[in-house]
């Protein structure tokens, strides 16, 4: 089940990555077309408000001949103005609709801005109709000179619109050509407004009869270099992009009847009008003839780029719509291919696989004498069930190794667990050794001790008995009245000697008991206390006499005063007592005078104790051993070989310092060692 739980996870996460990949491509390639579909609206609306602007400027031309004209208009001009004006309605009419028709956000800002233009013309247009209804010398002056200005504003906001909707064509366009058509449709309206402008001033002087002033003239030359800049820009633009099939007979038209012939006109105007002769024509003819000349040419060119940029648009939105079209035939097809090799998949393949699966865990749990599946099959799958019988045939040879390992696992642990009895027995004798260890240093103390005490007691001792003898006949001659005055004289100085050396030696007695007890009291209870360094050692070695007393050797300590450490003076006692021991039993030859020395410096934190003797020192091959338990050069003289490895661990463990041996054959030893004057609470707990 697993196998075909994943087997189905695989096919649907390939089915969701592959239809995320096609869906991608089929949003990519939808959101294409509705933007080549915004494009063309978009276009086609651009192309209606140029009209409506062009159909402007070309009714300011009209309107400015009857509000120059000394008479009021007549019913031919009133024709004229109405025909102009229903030309400018059905214009914006188109230009409402289109922009209606369009799907881009700003599409109500646009319309609305329509309107207004719409009601701005309305209300030019009463003023207007005010103003030719009368003579020019009962015209409204302010009216006429702020005529141009207004409709100056109104082609302002139309130009406005055409800004906007080129920006969003060119942003939803997805071929280039269409921002490059309509940039050549607002320049061919640039030339047309400048150059309606331009013949405006010549239209105007012309119907006054009178001569051009000199800033009529600069604005004229102004309005013709605008004119010539546009066009420039305008065939770079169109050969930028190709477009002199399409567009190039127009263009060349433009140049030939505009720029030619106009200009020719025009020239010959400006130099009528310097010299104030006479124009010979009237106000129409001029504006008929400029507008024959060109002014038309250009607005064709300029309805011509629209059509190339709808012509274009509609181009992208079929093409965005055939690849749609592409990509969503690619994503059933790519998604069928999956679902039917999944289909494939899950016959030939996965099916044996969760039969093998379900042998493999019968296997798993104990079973043998299962058969494998689809052994006959000469692909991968009959190879992996010929691999499997092989593994059932090594399980079963697994099993018998398996008891044969149990077995000897068994008799292994067996053989652990009596190791480990014995280790424990071994650490339990090798304790009992240090204690005994301990406790024979310290029965020999007694033994020392005991002899030591003998002596002073012994003296003590004759000089009681000799004290009683004379009393008790000092004592008689008393009583029988035969004591005489040099008798009793010799009595008391006899008495005074006897009290001396009873005195002096229960006093040298009672100082070695005191010692043994300090000594013995330390070793046994293993009590942390502070103490005086010097006087200690001076103990030890006191405690010592009695065996140092037997040999010929020389025990020199030289400590310093006044170092007083708080540690465990049992710990140094059976240092000291086991370096000295071991000297005496290892150092030197038999009746071989030596020498021990005991040095003690004082530093910042801590004490180092450096013994030495000058004996025969140690072998080169067992300094490195002489810590370690039941290590002994001497187990024949009855050596425990414990006594240097109770002393590491007293220095390591108890007294937190560490020590450190030198020797050389024949120039002696030398153990130092270095401790800390307080021993830390660690060390301390360590001890209880």
């Amino acid at each position: 089940m697993r196998i075909r739980n994943l087997f189905i996870a695989c096919v649907s996460a390939m089915a969701v990555v592959t239809g995320a990949i096609s869906a991608t491509f089929v949003v990519a390639d939808w959101q294409a077309y509705g933007h080549a579909v915004i494009a063309r609206q978009t276009s086609q609306a651009l192309g209606a408000v140029l009209r409506v602007a062009g159909t402007v400027i070309f009714s300011r031309g009209i309107q400015n001949r009857y509000l120059l004209a000394d008479d009021a208009v007549g019913e031919a001009g009133r024709d004229r103005i109405a025909a102009a004006r229903r030309t400018i309605a059905d214009n914006l009419n188109g230009a409402k609709t289109a922009v209606a028709a369009a799907d881009f956000p700003e599409r109500d800002g646009v319309s609305a801005a329509l309107l207004e233009v719409e009601r701005d013309l309305a209300v030019l247009y009463r003023d207007v109709d005010k103003a030719v209804a009368v003579p020019r010398g009962e015209r409204d002056t302010v009216f006429v000179k702020q005529y141009g200005g207004r409709l100056l504003a109104i082609l302002d906001k139309l130009d406005e619109q055409v800004d906007h909707l080129e920006r969003v064509t060119s942003i939803v366009s997805t071929d280039p050509a269409v921002g490059h058509f309509i940039a050549i449709a607002r320049l061919a309206w640039h030339v047309r407004d400048a150059g309606g402008r331009r013949i405006a001033i010549f239209a105007t002087a012309v119907g006054a009869g009178q001569a051009l002033t000199g800033p009529e003239i600069e604005t004229a030359a102004g309005l013709a270099g605008e004119t010539r800049h546009a066009w420039q820009r305008l065939r770079s633009r169109a050969f930028l992009i190709g477009a002199q099939d399409s567009l190039g007979p127009v263009m060349a038209d433009v140049e030939e009847r505009y720029f030619r012939d106009g200009n020719r006109l025009i020239v010959e105007l400006t130099s009528i009008g310097r010299m104030g002769g006479d124009y010979g024509m009237s106000y129409q003819e001029v504006w008929d003839r400029l507008v024959d000349l060109g002014i038309q040419t250009v607005l064709v060119l300029r309805d011509a780029a629209i059509d190339e940029a709808i012509a274009h648009a509609e181009k992208s939105r079929t093409a965005a719509f055939m690849r749609f079209l592409f990509a969503v035939g690619v994503m059933a097809l790519v998604l069928g291919t999956v679902f039917g090799g999944a289909l494939f998949f899950s016959r030939w393949i996965v099916a044996p696989l969760i039969k093998m699966t379900a042998v493999v865990t019968l296997m798993a749990r104990g079973e043998r004498q299962v058969e494998v599946p689809a052994q006959g099959r000469a692909d991968e799958i009959g190879a992996m069930a010929h691999a499997i019988q092989i593994f059932k045939l090594a399980l079963i040879e697994g099993d018998d190794l398996a008891r044969q390992v149990a077995q000897r696992t068994a008799d292994v642990l067996s053989a652990k667990e009596r190791a480990e009895a014995a280790l424990k027995e071994l650490s339990h004798t090798q304790a009992s050794l240090v204690r005994a260890e301990k406790m024979a240093s310290l029965a020999g103390l007694v033994g020392g001790i005991a002899h030591e005490i003998n002596t002073p007691i012994g003296v003590a001792l004759t000089a009681a008995s000799y004290f009683e003898r004379n009393t008790v006949d000092v004592s008689a001659r008393f009583e029988a009245n035969s004591l005489k005055k040099a008798e009793l004289a010799t009595y008391l100085a006899s008495t005074r000697e006897a009290a001396t050396f009873i005195a002096t030696n229960l006093t040298r007695a009672a100082e070695l008991v005191q010692s043994f007890k300090k000594v013995a009291v330390d070793q046994t209870s293993e009590v942390r206390r502070s103490f005086d360094l010097a006087g200690y050692l001076a103990e030890i070695i006191q405690s010592l006499r009695p065996v140092l007393k037997k040999v010929p050797h020389v025990v020199g300590v030289d400590c310093p005063g006044g170092i007083t450490i708080d540690s465990y003076p049992g710990a140094i006692f059976q240092i000291i007592t086991n370096f000295v021991m071991n000297s005496l039993h290892h150092a030197f030859e038999e009746g071989q005078p030596g020498h021990i020395q005991i040095a003690v410096r004082e530093e910042a934190e801590t004490v180092v104790i450096d013994y030495s003797d000058d004996g025969r020192g140690i072998a080169a091959e067992y300094l490195d051993k002489i810590f370690d338990p039941f290590f002994t050069t001497s187990r024949n003289r009855g050596g425990s070989g414990l006594g240097l490895h109770i002393v590491y661990n007293l220095v390591t463990t108890v007294l937190k310092g560490d020590i450190r041996c030198e020797s050389e054959p024949g120039r002696g030893t030398r153990m130092n060692m270095t401790i800390p004057k307080v021993v830390d609470s660690m060390s301390e707990e360590g001890t209880r």
